[in-house]
């Protein structure tokens, strides 16, 4: 087998492997009309250097005729693959120059292929010759007029082709402006190699055998490249979608679990405010009720007394227990909501606080409030005062601690409240996972207000608790009451 046999050979088994795969590609993809184009073109060429091998082995003018008959079959499927490529993978080109492209060399394919000699309108002599190390007919003979035709039908394939790729061109887009080049540049260059070969030949020109197939070997490579370019592009854009719906739905999966935990926290917290009411209910009863009671009976009996002795002794005893009672009320109005808060502003209810705290527990509390301001706004007051007492209660009453330092201050147009003990300390992150309402509150209040908690604790370590909030101050409207608090500027 020469070495044209092995190029014309390799270049239909090359061509047909490349259709089988861009024909499964279009199967999968039916609107990629571009693929199947591109399966039709290597068809073609496939069959287009077969026939031309045939010419070559041809031993009699009959059969060369036979060959050259045939070989517009491929010819043909070649231009409608490359129309249907290009108008899919352009989506510029102008159905007009379309059809005239395919109908012209559709009308060579009826005439050429009927007439015996093809583009021959008769062989007067065939001859053996060398070519390229391989013994191929040559013939000669009168040019039909038809093959000047069949030249004309890829004249206008060329303009077709340079037509639909122009805007892509002027489009200034980097990549559409690739595919121009290489598409229309490649196309255009090897069609005119291809029929100028076959030109030259017929023309008389040149004495050659015919072999144009292998100029179309290019054009496929460049047609496979631009395809296999969006096919890589699909696929990375299939990963991207594919990570996006991941992402999306380990989101989904995240907010059920913060809704469930949302739920979930928002009974306990609901158990929590029922449980605080039973015990202001018992508290009322029990103590303050039954405390009222007996001062009513004790009334009675100063009424009916008629002793100044033991009257001025009940009254006493009276007053004092009115002023329990009164103390009693405002300790647990305290509790449901601190007044000191909005008539002495944050920093002076945090002393007040820490010092009744600390009294309670026997020990000290440093406090320190550096640059806040007196009308810090309400929800910004109450969150860091609540905090606050949560913090130092854990401290005097569950920590252990002996020292307990509180600093209070303003920093780059933030409120930040630190609170320091050198208690026993515990295991932070066995405590979130625990759910504690008092942790869950407190990183709730700082998260409502666009702040941030820091909590540094670990057994025998003492514990550091850190909350940052946005700086929002309160003003007051002509007649006095609140307005809507606004953040100060750092």
């Amino acid at each position: 087998m020469s070495p044209v046999d092995v190029l014309l050979w390799a270049t239909a088994s090359a061509c047909l492997t490349l259709a089988l795969v861009h024909l499964r590609i279009w199967f999968g993809e039916r609107d990629r009309l571009s693929h199947l184009g591109f399966a039709i073109v290597a068809v073609g060429v496939a069959g287009f250097a077969l026939s031309e091998l045939r010419m070559m082995h041809a031993a009699t003018a009959d059969r060369f005729g036979m060959a050259l008959r045939l070989v517009h079959v491929p010819i043909f499927v070649m231009v409608v693959g490359i129309i249907l490529f290009v108008s899919d993978l352009f989506r510029t080109a102008r159905p007009w120059l379309a059809h005239v492209a395919w109908v012209s060399n559709l009308a060579t394919l009826v005439v050429l292929g009927s007439s015996p000699y093809g583009d021959y309108e008769r062989i007067d002599a065939i001859e053996r010759v060398r070519f390229l190390g391989a013994d191929a007919a040559l013939v000669t003979g009168p040019t039909s007029p038809w093959h000047w035709v069949g030249q004309a039908g890829f004249a206008m394939l060329t303009l077709f082709v340079l037509d639909a790729a122009r805007p892509l061109w002027r489009s200034g887009d980097a990549r559409l402006r690739r595919r121009a080049l290489l598409i229309g540049g490649t196309l255009t260059t090897f069609v005119v190699f291809a029929a100028g070969e076959a030109a030259l030949n017929f023309g008389g020109v040149m004495r050659n055998p015919l072999m144009s197939a292998p100029f179309f070997l290019p054009v496929l490579m460049a047609m496979g490249f631009e395809l296999s370019d969006d096919v890589l592009r699909a696929s990375r854009l299939t990963r991207a979608l594919q990570d996006s719906e991941a992402s999306l739905r380990q989101s989904e999966a995240r907010m059920r679990d913060v809704a469930s935990e949302a739920q979930r926290l928002s009974g306990r917290l609901i158990h929590a405010q029922e449980e605080e009411r039973s015990r202001i209910a018992r508290e009322l009863h029990d103590d303050l009720s039954q405390r009222l009671g007996v001062m009513s009976l004790q009334l009675e009996l100063l009424r009916r007394s008629s002793d100044e002795a033991t009257r001025d002794e009940q009254v006493a005893r009276l007053a004092t227990d009115i002023r329990g009672i009164a103390t009693e009320v405002h300790t647990l109005s305290h509790r449901l909501h601190p007044a000191k808060l909005d008539q002495l502003g944050l920093a002076t209810a945090a002393r007040a606080w820490c010092r009744d705290i600390g009294a309670e527990g026997g020990r000290l509390i440093e406090v320190s409030t550096t640059g806040v301001p007196a009308e810090v706004a309400p929800d910004t007051a109450l969150c860091l005062y609540r905090i606050l007492q949560e913090t130092t209660r854990n401290a005097t009453r569950h920590s252990g601690a002996t020292s307990v330092d509180v600093v209070l201050s303003q920093q780059a147009g933030q409120l930040c409240l630190v609170v320091r003990d050198d208690g026993h300390g515990f295991d932070v992150g066995q405590a979130q996972r625990a759910g504690g309402l008092g942790l869950v509150s407190m990183r709730e209040r700082v998260r409502s207000l666009g702040g941030t908690l820091a909590i540094h604790s670990a057994p025998g370590e003492g514990t550091r608790v850190e909350a940052r909030v946005p700086l929002a101050l309160r003003h007051d409207d002509a007649d006095g009451s609140p307005e809507v608090a606004t953040h100060a500027s750092t």
